[in-house]
């Protein structure tokens, strides 16, 4: 169960490990996003990793005959890096 907690003068999210792992959250700036069902918590994306994960996946489509040109927008380029 997740709650709230006091943390110094302000106020915290206690998160279950196993869902900190399945939202991979580990070790990750987070973002917020307040939506109409509650609160979104998500890691946000590093810059790095997205041009990693981006140079990866180029190799890997080039590889198979694939390109990067080939995806319509941001979304399915980031839903194809899994990220």
């Amino acid at each position: 169960m997740s709650r709230l907690i006091s943390v110094g003068a302000g106020i915290g999210v206690q998160i279950p490990p196993h869902i900190i792992s399945a939202g991979h959250l580990e070790n990750a700036d987070l973002s917020f996003e307040v939506t109409k069902q509650g609160v979104l918590i998500k890691p946000k994306k590093q810059e790095t990793q997205l041009l990693n994960a981006i140079t990866e996946k180029t190799l890997q489509d080039a590889d198979q005959g694939r390109h990067l040109a080939s995806y319509s927008d941001v979304e399915s380029l980031c839903n194809a890096l899994q990220i």
